[in-house]
């Protein structure tokens, strides 16, 4: 096959001559001006009345209105470029150290150490303090029990009121006296109860004992061979008792068995009496000295053995710097009647050195 030659090819000469393509330009920041409008007429009241007024005819010409300003082109002002995020970097945290294994068996160390000590406090106090204490409360094995006598309940002596005299019964054992023992020697005498009697058996006593000065002498006082009792006695001594309400109280307060005594000095004899309070009567000892006062109302008097003269006043003492009692004077050198509670006792006295042996004697 032949090939094809320009050269020889037809020529078409109605081809028109090439034109040249627009170049297109380079681009700029000048934004182009807005393409041209064609030019519009308008009408305004306005208008038509000065084109009215110019022209003087009846049809008013349209107008063409200011072109409006142009605005110079402004150039484009690119926005600055943000400035990259940057993002926190977060690293691993740190391992923990490690704990050292000698600390730790240290420790463990301490703490056994510390429960072994704290063991060992707590088995010798209850060896030391919390045995003997457990022993205590439980009764004795080697000491057979004392046999427990059954007595009758006494009234209580709050609120009582004069009343007859309540004999109790004699006991039907000798009278076991609370100055018993070796330092006294127990004497008997017998009276038919009344006060006289007893005065008048108690003077020939001491006349006939003469015991030495500062001794005391513990009597018995028996009526028809029997002990009589504490509240018979002060019943009998005291006569105002049976209407003062002291009677009452004697009875109810007071084991009936007492213990009467005899005291000597360069002066003569001196009697006292001591009772035991009866805790089955359960009076405290405030109510208890209340109501002994009564004694201070009576005749007194007859508990020495002879006139001791007028008496002062009653006053308030203080006996071994601990016990509280009441005690006056009288005319006669050495007499001094008194009467108190001295621990579980109430003592009755003429005498002042009397009653310092008496509680000698007690212990108290």
């Amino acid at each position: 096959m032949d090939e094809l030659n320009p050269a020889t090819l037809p020529q078409n000469n109605n081809v028109p001559p090439s034109v040249p393509m627009p170049q297109p330009t380079p681009q700029s920041n000048i934004v182009p001006p807005p393409p041209t409008t064609p030019e519009v007429m308008v009408r305004t009241m306005e208008s038509d009345i000065r084109s009215v007024q110019a022209t003087g005819e009846a049809v008013a010409q349209p107008v063409t209105p200011p072109p409006p300003m142009a605005t110079p082109p402004q150039p484009i002002q690119s926005a600055p470029m943000a400035a990259p995020v940057q993002f926190p970097v977060q690293t691993a945290p740190a391992p923990a150290p490690m704990p050292d294994v000698r600390e730790m068996k240290s420790g463990r160390l301490l703490l056994w150490l510390f429960m072994l000590i704290l063991v060992v406090g707590i088995g010798w106090v209850t060896y030391k303090y919390g045995l003997p204490a457990y022993r205590a409360m439980m009764p004795s094995e080697s000491a057979p029990a004392a046999e427990v006598q059954p007595t009758a309940t006494e009234p209580s002596s709050a609120g009582l009121a004069p009343t007859a005299p309540v004999v109790p019964p004699a006991p039907a054992a000798p009278a076991i006296t609370p100055l018993g023992g070796a330092q006294t020697s127990l004497t008997k005498i017998e009276t038919d109860g009344t006060a006289t009697s007893i005065t008048a058996a108690l003077a020939a006593e001491a006349a006939k004992t003469k015991s030495a000065s500062g001794t005391l002498t513990e009597v018995s006082i028996l009526n028809a061979g029997a002990p009589m009792s504490f509240a018979t006695v002060m019943g009998a001594l005291l006569p105002e008792a049976k209407t003062n309400g002291l009677d009452g109280i004697l009875t109810a307060a007071f084991d009936p068995v007492f213990s009467a005594y005899l005291f000597y000095d360069d002066r003569g004899a001196w009697p006292g009496y001591i009772a035991k309070i009866n805790p089955a009567s359960q009076i405290d000892a405030a109510t208890l000295a209340s109501r002994l006062q009564a004694i201070e109302t009576s005749s007194y008097k007859n508990l020495f053995l002879a006139d001791p003269g007028a008496p002062a006043t009653f006053r308030t003492g203080q006996a071994r710097d601990k016990y509280i009692d009441r005690f006056v004077s009288l005319a006669t050198d050495g007499a001094l009647f008194s009467y108190g509670i001295f621990g579980d006792y109430v003592i009755i006295n003429t005498s002042n050195n009397g009653l310092v042996k008496a509680l000698d004697l007690l212990k108290l």
